[in-house]
């Protein structure tokens, strides 16, 4: 069962793939690739990866007595920048979203174990997948984005089960201490 970084881990782990997948052989420097989101105008990234939602998966929740954990579903989108001083070959976009492609399908999962200091030895890997989004869902995820449509990737991981238990902090009830003369 994952912690509350899970959602950080995933996202790391996710642009580390997608740079050792891309990088040097289509793109030459691994800061080409960063997490950010479609509309930011300061970024030197042409490729970006942005979680744009976070989905209660509830069906996927197990019973359990205490605190049950989260299922959760992360969808992100990779798609390139708009913004890059020198922009990609359209040619060289294609390539790209090829090769994601072809790996997401070659290896359909994310070593949950591997990334995730948290996971418990009989952690099953994450499933990923390409999301099934139709058209007029992606007009409006590029339009809440304030963003034209564009040529994209649209991924799910998940569903996760975040912990439901939390650390117990104990109030202090009594400050001692102690006053030294200089």
């Amino acid at each position: 069962m994952a912690e509350y970084s899970i959602i950080a881990d995933i996202s790391r782990y996710l642009l580390e793939r997608v740079r050792s997948l891309i990088c040097p052989r289509l793109l030459p420097n691994r800061e080409q690739v960063a997490l950010s989101a479609p509309y930011e105008k300061n970024n030197e990234a042409l490729l970006q990866l942005y979680l744009y939602d976070i989905q209660d998966f509830a069906e996927f929740t197990a019973r359990s007595p205490g605190k049950p954990p989260a299922g959760i579903l992360l969808r992100y989108l990779l798609c390139f920048s708009r913004y890059a001083q020198a922009p990609l070959d359209p040619q060289l976009q294609q390539m790209i979203f090829g090769r994601l492609i072809q790996d997401i399908h070659r290896v359909p999962a994310l070593p949950l174990r591997e990334f995730h200091p948290y996971a418990g030895e009989d952690e099953s890997p994450l499933p990923l997948a390409l999301s099934k989004l139709d058209p007029c869902q992606k007009r409006g995820l590029w339009s809440s984005l304030s963003e034209p449509l564009r040529p994209a990737v649209y991924l799910e991981a998940g569903p996760v089960l975040l912990s439901g238990e939390r650390e117990e902090v104990h109030r202090a009830e009594e400050l001692v201490f102690r006053l030294q003369q200089y």
